[in-house]
């Protein structure tokens, strides 16, 4: 069954509402320099191609400080999980906007399952809780993984842009340990392009590979390769190009 939580950009004549936010860690805080739009269909909300939530999983909308909070709850990890979203800085007096937002979701919500209940979770019987089968070869013997996507480019404070996206996945565990790689590489190639990204960049490379050891995955050829060709060879080149930099100056 594919994974009700990564679904198609849906088209024009299926949304509903749409707002233009950005993305935000728990306290506020934008975690991406790209405004994006968040899609709003009579089944789910649409975040990108990484992450949509049904509206049945919907338990809670709140207004924040700098933004808005949806909570839903995950059947395949059975846990609750939060989304966060805010506007620019400058437009934090509209809140409004978001009010509107959550109140659009929440109307939708209502139509397809009934009212918002905090503590009410999706039952066993729904289809979101029937996710047996790896997204990439159709197996059994699945779980739940959380990868994260960063990239980064120019100097901060200067001139730069962001993102990170962390990426759930139903996968076996031969796909699991294929994608965290391949995630790897992709933070390797975009995640050092700049200051202080090629600091971050690590860090979050080693988190997708504690996310293999949370589920017993991590193998020493893998830690092996994955050190080697996304943190030791793109933070030599970083240096060689600094030292170089070091010399034309001098």
């Amino acid at each position: 069954m594919a994974n009700p939580f990564r679904q198609k950009k849906p088209s024009a004549p299926a949304i509903v509402a749409k707002g233009r936010f950005y993305l935000a860690d728990e306290t506020g805080r934008r975690i991406s320099s790209y405004g994006q739009y968040l899609l709003l269909t009579s089944t789910y909300l649409w975040i990108d191609d990484t992450l949509s939530i049904p509206l049945e999983s919907i338990t809670e909308l709140t207004t924040t400080k700098r933004g808005g909070r949806v909570q839903f709850w995950d059947a395949i990890a059975a846990v609750d999980m939060e989304f966060h979203f805010t506007l620019p800085g400058f437009f934090r007096p509209r809140m409004g906007v978001v009010s509107d937002f959550l109140r659009e979701i929440a109307q939708q919500r209502e139509r397809q399952s009934g009212p918002l209940a905090p503590n009410r979770h999706t039952s066993a019987a729904s289809p979101l809780s029937q996710i047996d089968s790896c997204e990439e070869c159709g197996s059994n013997g699945t779980d739940a993984y959380t990868f994260s996507t960063f990239r980064f480019i120019g100097i901060a404070p200067v001139a730069y842009s962001y993102q990170l996206t962390p990426q759930r996945f139903v996968l076996c565990r031969e796909h699991a340990r294929g994608r965290a790689y391949r995630v790897n590489v992709r933070n390797a190639l975009f995640g050092y392009l700049g200051f202080p990204g090629f600091l971050a960049a690590p860090w979050y490379i080693v988190r997708n590979l504690r996310e293999l050891r949370r589920h017993n995955l991590l193998t020493v050829d893998l830690i092996l390769k994955s050190v080697l060709l996304t943190v030791i060879l793109p933070l030599g080149c970083v240096a060689f190009l600094l030292f170089l930099f070091a010399r034309w100056v001098a």
